[in-house]
Order: structure tokens, then sequence, then C-alpha cells
């Protein structure tokens, strides 16, 4: 649990160091729903190993107490030399992949947190370690300091995790409106075939299921009401949507790229639709100097 819930760790801070610093050349309009994903799974297993860990720390030290012979168990310790192997692991790990990005050319000061998030945390890992290994006394209390200070430490980054990506309830607001997002995409997509295989942009949204019943067009994730479609001419249309949340009132936006970026309320997106396959762009011509 110790090298499970480390990991989950880590993975929180490289996450909050790649939002608070975004690199411009890794940046990506999907970059901050990827860093939301990971923060989010990384959060669930961090939330359930280390109370695990805490609870077993804790057994195993009042078992410690009262049995002073099983300080030098074997077992025991061959058990700590695993944990110290599987924190060499992740260190190795962590420590290739941040001078990959570095090597790639990932801003300074990202390689530097993320190498000193690395250190500070794999080293306070070795070093309770390598202490449990070789004491020699069970009255000790700095299980009980390290225990409540690494608690500290982990319901800290349990906050900021919380605080980038908002309370469930606010995900779940989010979510619904990524959902129209992607909605509107689809039926934007149907309008332009249905225009393709019949000349002409259809007069609503039901004349493209009524003629070809096998497609089903997507409604409004809450409320089940259709989406707003507008002919507006013999190629362009607007599709619109009430949506619940602004975007730019959240502390890491949507992946949303300029032609899909909505306000909280309606928001009508207005589109040219064309009638023929556009050829793909001719490759750069390369000139020689």
């Amino acid at each position: 649990m110790l090298a499970v819930s480390v990991a989950s760790f880590l993975a929180l801070l490289f996450q909050y160091i790649e939002l608070r610093f975004p690199d411009p050349l890794s940046s990506s309009p999907y970059t901050y729903e990827r860093a939301i994903r990971t923060m989010r799974s990384s959060l669930a297993i961090l939330l359930v190993a280390w109370p695990i860990f805490l609870i077993a720390a804790h057994r195993i030290e009042t078992e410690l107490k009262r049995r002073k012979e099983l300080l030098g168990l074997a077992v025991r310790k061959w058990g700590m030399y695993l944990i110290l192997l599987a924190a060499s692991l992740a260190l190795t790990i962590a420590l290739m992949t941040t001078l990959t990005n570095f090597f790639g050319g990932e801003l300074t000061l990202r390689f530097f947190l993320k190498s000193l998030a690395v250190f500070l945390t794999m080293g306070g890992v070795f070093s309770y370690v390598l202490w449990d290994i070789q004491r020699n006394e069970v009255q000790s209390r700095l299980p009980r300091f390290a225990g409540i200070g690494a608690s500290a430490v982990v319901i800290a980054a349990i906050g900021m995790g919380f605080l980038f990506m908002g309370t469930p309830a606010q995900q779940r607001v989010r979510s619904l409106d990524t959902q129209r997002v992607r909605d509107l995409q689809f039926i934007q997509a149907e309008i332009t075939n249905y225009l393709r295989q019949n000349g002409s942009l259809p007069d609503s949204l039901s004349q493209i299921e009524t003629g070809y019943p096998e497609r089903f067009l997507p409604s409004d994730p809450e409320t089940n009401q259709p989406y707003i479609y507008e002919k507006k001419g013999e190629q362009s249309f607007v599709l619109c949507a009430s949506f619940s949340l602004n975007p730019s009132d959240l502390t890491v936006p949507p992946a949303l790229s300029d032609e899909w970026y909505y306000h909280k309320g309606m928001s009508c997106f207005f589109r040219t639709a064309s009638p023929t396959f556009a050829p793909p762009p001719p490759p750069p011509i390369k000139i020689r100097q």
C-alpha cells in the first residue's frame, strides 16, 4: 500500500505542476482533460490506499510494542527490503520520465519542480524505511510523528486536487456541458452528410431521422430536449444548446477549440457545410538553399 500511495501522490504532484506551469510545446486542447482524468484516478487510489496503509502500520507498531522480539524477525526485515526495492523502482521510473520530458524540451522550471518532488518524496520514504530496519527500540515516537506529518501532506494534496477539479457535483455539471459539445459535433457531421447525399440541408433535425431511421440524433443529456437547429442558407445553419457553466469560471477549463467555445446559458454556433469532400492540403514544399 505504501508503494501505491507514493506512486499516486507523485502522479498528483506532477499534474499540479503541469497545470500550474503549462508548457506551450506539450500543451494541446486535450492537455487539461488528460490531467483531470489522471488526477481523478490518483485521488481515488490515494483516498483508499493511504488509510489502509496507516491502519496496517498502526497495527504493526502496536504489536511490536507488545512483542519486542518481532522487531528482529527476518520476515519483517525482508518485507522492508521489498518496500525499498519497490521505492527504488518507482524512483527510477519517475526520474527516467522526468529526464525524457526535459530532453524533449520541457521547461526547466517544470523539470526542477518534478525532480524536487521525486527526491523529497522518495527521500522521506527511504529515510524512514532504513531507520525502521535498523532500529533497536519500540518505544520511539518517530512512527507517530512520521504518520501525522505524512498524513498532513497527503490531505493537503487531496485538497489541492479538489481545488483543481471541483466537487463531484461540479464535475457532473462540467461533464454534461462536455457531452453537449460532443452531441453538437455529431449533429453537425450528420447534417453535413445529409447535404452531401441529398444536395440540400434538412429543414429540421427530424428530417434526418425520418429519411434515415438507423440514425439517432442525441438530445440534451439533462433535459432530454432536442437541440435547436435552424437553417440559415443553402449551406449554412445554426446549432444551439443551453450550457450550465462558463468555461472561464473553471479552475481547469475543458478542452475546447475556439469554434466550440460556449457561455453559460443559450449558446449558438454558426456553421457552413460543404456539399463535397474537400481534398487534403498539398504537402509543404521544401526549398533547398
